[in-house]
């Protein structure tokens, strides 16, 4: 366990920290109750209609602007640690899981990640390659998340929530933009910006090239090129056009381990690309259109010989009983070719006597590729529909009844719908509770169903045609995993104080949980898996003592139970199933940031985060509780006419070296999150 007194002297300084800004606030004049009337933020894509927070029927979590500028966070993943319920580890220097009330692994696959509206869930990890994204934190404008499940509003990865990267537009980014950032594991960031108008075009056109050598002792390297541009085009007073276009490219250590034939030390080389095309139009008596079409590319190339010399064969005499001395078999846990085409229509007519509607429809299809992971099957594409509805209905000023409905039509699968209904009473301007009831359906990814990897001996053996590692016999009738949910909530924002709070009581049921169990010889994909019930509460707060100073704080509390299927025979039938106890979820993450603007040119913050033990599945271990103190200070300063920053930004302030996912004993390498120290240099020019 952690050392008492380090966790006594971190959670210390975060209490001094919380009573410094009450210091602040008792030595400066009172604002006054105008200084905090500023609207409640809008909700724009969490839901398919725009909403207050105050007036939603589920919880959201809104990462602003100033949120962004303020966090020590130097990667995304960081900067949702804020969000109350998400788990985030850093796997890697170069993989971060990002879960929701836990039983995660290193790929988190149960929530929708997008990017204006793009899906960059990958059909090849059933998760999100945060390495890969091609976005720079400069160049979001907010992150919008959804806490509890969503599919209703977004489909089948949304069953645990949504999460959504607003960017920037580019009539915000005009001019030339250059920042830089040194620091420990080795760091070598380097990002450039350009915007302005090409001809009647908005545009911005960023590139960033990351580079770090990841953990200590760890293969888990970064060397990533991205490009990105965005340009948008008023057509008329309704009708606008935006296009974005991004490319990556680069090396991620793959986290071998010397001397493990299995897991060698050696590069994953990933490529990807995407093209968007947007369309909206807003009429002037209200009713709104959208047309979304995209195209994502990722390929993943993770290849190596394995030697399978003494291995047995599983095959019958005359065959030999192992594979003789000197045979090979190319593997790649990761290598593969996903692609994605994806056109959605949205329309929302005028409101109407308290009514508001939203509906639509979209298609996509599915493609991915892998000799070694698919074997005869590669290619695999399937097509599927999606049908969507959002209404609500006010028949009261106080109260709202709303209904979303999304049905997914897979052409492997048939139909199903995700339903939610959700009342919210408007107690006064300033104060709303909400309750809510939903039923969500994930559907597997195409590798999970589809997958057949095989070890071919090299040189061939005669008898021996193939050992099967993993089979998916049951890849068209996989039953959708189901997760029935229900929550409760309040919030209130009391403008003579400068806070906002939000409670939140839930509960998520996760039946027929997709695992790979063993077999007497290899794994197997079965849709029997088991599954967990988990409920909790949590706590999300926004406070302005001062025009200068906020504090941010999330907490959540959480408690699961539940069963995974971890033994199977050779029929594939479940043998024996292994209890998912409290563990597997931390039962408390506590997260905090300050910010405070000392001067007009100095300002500062300090981020807190703490999460209780937990066992994380697949490749991570049981991992004992951590308190994290992150410090960031600015120095903002002109030069010509333009403006500048230099930031020193330090994680881990204390010192005291904590595991995140996994442990040293557990895996040979471990990660072992130790001080680290940055510094960030920013240019703006006009």
């Amino acid at each position: 366990m952690v050392d008492q007194r380090q966790r006594f002297r971190a959670l210390t300084a975060g209490a001094l920290l919380v009573a410094h800004t009450w210091s602040i606030a008792a030595s400066e004049p009172l604002p006054s109750e105008d200084d905090y009337f500023a609207p409640i933020p809008k909700v724009t894509s969490a839901a398919r209609l725009e909403k207050s927070q105050l007036k939603l029927g589920m919880s959201v979590s809104v990462i602003d602007r100033e949120t962004i500028e303020a966090s020590p966070a130097i990667d995304i993943p960081d900067l949702l640690r804020l969000v109350p319920g998400l788990q985030v580890a850093d796997v890697t220097g170069s993989v971060f899981a990002v879960g929701y009330h836990g039983a995660s692994d290193q790929w988190p696959r149960r929530m929708e990640v997008m990017v204006d509206g793009r899906s960059v869930y990958l059909n090849t990890v059933s998760a999100v390659e945060w390495s890969a994204l091609g976005i720079a934190i400069e160049d979001i404008e907010r992150i919008e998340v959804v806490r509890g499940p969503n599919a209703p509003t977004f489909g089948s990865n949304a069953v645990f929530g949504s999460i959504n990267i607003v960017t920037r537009a580019p009539f915000l980014l005009a001019g030339k933009y250059l920042r830089g950032t040194v620091g420990s594991q080795d760091t070598q960031d380097v990002m450039g910006r350009w915007g302005g108008k090409l001809g009647e075009w908005d545009t911005s056109l960023t590139a960033q090239y990351r580079a770090d050598d990841g953990f200590d002792h760890v293969d888990d390297e970064r060397r990533v090129t991205d490009l990105r541009f965005r340009g948008d085009y008023q057509a008329n007073l309704t009708d606008t056009l935006s296009v974005q276009l991004g490319l990556t490219n680069g090396t991620l250590g793959a986290d071998g381990v010397t001397d493990d034939i299995w897991n060698k030390p050696r590069d994953r080389d990933i490529a990807s690309n995407y093209q968007q095309l947007t369309w909206a139009r807003a009429e002037t008596e209200g009713s709104r259109y959208r047309l979304n079409l995209y195209h994502n590319y990722y390929h993943h190339d993770d290849s190596y010989q394995l030697d399978i010399s003494g291995w047995p064969t599983y095959s019958a005499p005359p065959a030999p009983p192992a594979f003789p001395a000197g045979t090979s078999e190319e593997v790649g846990w990761y290598t593969a070719t996903s692609e994605r085409y994806d056109l959605e229509f949205q329309h929302e007519p005028a409101p109407l006597d308290g009514w508001r509607v939203a509906w639509g429809l979209g298609g996509r299809y599915d493609r991915i590729s892998s000799d070694l992971l698919v074997g005869e099957r590669s290619p695999v594409g399937k097509y599927s529909g999606r049908l969507f509805g959002s209404l609500e209905w006010q028949p009261v000023d106080e109260v709202a009844l709303s209904l979303d409905v999304l049905s997914e039509k897979h052409e492997s699968y048939g139909t199903e719908t995700s339903p939610r209904i959700a009342a919210n009473w408007l107690a006064s301007d300033s104060r709303s509770f909400r309750a809510s009831a939903s039923r969500s359906y994930r559907v597997f990814s195409l590798l999970s169903r589809y997958m057949n990897h095989e070890l071919v001996p090299t040189p061939a053996v005669p008898g021996v045609p193939n050992y099967p590692l993993v089979v998916s016999d049951l890849y068209d009738d996989f039953t959708p995993e189901r997760v029935t949910a229900y929550e409760i909530g309040y919030m209130e924002r009391w403008n003579e104080l400068g806070l906002l709070l939000d409670l939140r009581l839930f509960r998520e049921q996760l039946d027929d949980s997709g695992v790979a169990p063993r077999t007497p010889g290899p794994f197997l994909w079965t849709d029997e898996g088991g599954g967990w019930d988990t409920k909790g509460f949590e706590v999300q707060l926004d406070y302005r003592p001062t025009r200068d100073t906020r504090l941010l704080g999330a907490y959540s509390w959480a408690k699961l139970n539940g069963k995974f299927a971890s033994r199977a025979d050779a029929d594939g039938n479940i043998t024996r199933y292994t209890p998912l106890d409290d563990d597997s979820v931390p039962r408390h993450t506590l997260s905090l940031l300050l910010s405070h603007r000392f001067k007009p040119q100095w300002s500062g913050s300090v981020a807190l985060y703490h999460m209780s033990e937990v066992d994380w599945r697949g490749a991570g271990s049981f991992v004992d509780e951590y308190t994290r103190l992150d410090l960031k200070l600015v120095r903002d300063f002109g030069f010509g006419g333009n403006a500048g920053q230099l930031a020193l930004i330090v994680q881990n302030l204390t010192g005291d070296e904590y595991n995140e996912f996994r442990t040293p004993e557990d895996s040979g390498t471990g990660n072992v999150f130790d001080r680290r120290g940055y510094l960030q240099l920013s240019l703006q020019f006009d």
